[in-house]
């Protein structure tokens, strides 16, 4: 059934309906603050239907739901701060990314990362402390970046490709298992986790197990 505007017998009716139900504010055709106001207290994603979003209604919903952001007409740099600080991922919907911005993102969630195209050092060792797993999403992969990254979770060596020597030694120095994630690599590298703990014996490729059971 299309039902473009649906009228409540009162304004009284109207506040009751959207305090019920955030969501029935799309119905109402004639909308003031107050009526918004309740609407989005009851459901964020009311914002989607406010007629005239202020920066006031607009920062209630992203405070609750920072995706909410993709529906908010205006973007201020408040609006914005506000819902990658609630949602970090929420950065994609960002039309103006700062420097500010993109480190309150990654500080919330490290794989807000991916949507940043500009990165520092600071702001990509800011997500990567927030999750060595964002290494992924770093453009320019340097090897501090990545020692920072296994530092923290030596697993994260597999977000890597072709890691430094040091990188995987550094890795390896926290569990040894983690070789079976690093590609290729050299006969030392698996002598040196063999060395620290003889179980990862099983994740040598069968000629090294071979080879180590002659010597």
């Amino acid at each position: 059934m299309e039902l473009q505007q649906f009228y409540f017998p009162s304004y009284e009716n109207n506040l009751d309906a959207v305090e019920r139900n955030g969501l029935l504010l799309q119905y109402i055709a004639n909308q003031d603050e107050r009526l918004c106001l309740a609407a989005i207290r009851n459901n964020p994603k009311a914002i989607k239907y406010v007629e005239h979003q202020t920066e006031k209604l607009c920062l209630i919903a992203v405070q609750r739901s920072g995706d909410l952001l993709k529906y908010v007409h205006t973007q201020t740099p408040a609006i914005c701060l506000a819902a990658v600080k609630t949602e970090g991922i929420a950065i994609q919907y960002v039309h103006e990314i700062t420097e500010e911005i993109a480190i309150c993102a990654v500080a919330q969630n490290g794989f807000a990362l991916k949507y940043i195209h500009h990165q520092t050092e600071e702001i990509c060792k800011i997500a990567i402390t927030t999750n060595p797993y964002a290494i992924k999403y770093v453009i320019h992969q340097s090897e501090r970046l990545s020692l920072f990254a296994v530092q923290r979770d030596c697993f994260s060596i597999q977000e890597i490709p072709n890691p430094s020597e040091n990188v995987c030694t550094l890795a390896i120095q926290s569990n040894a298992s983690v070789i079976r994630y690093i590609d290729h690599p050299n006969i030392e590298l698996y002598r040196y986790a063999l060395k620290i703990n003889p179980k990862v014996f099983k994740y040598l490729p069968t000629r090294l197990q071979e080879k180590f059971c002659m010597e």
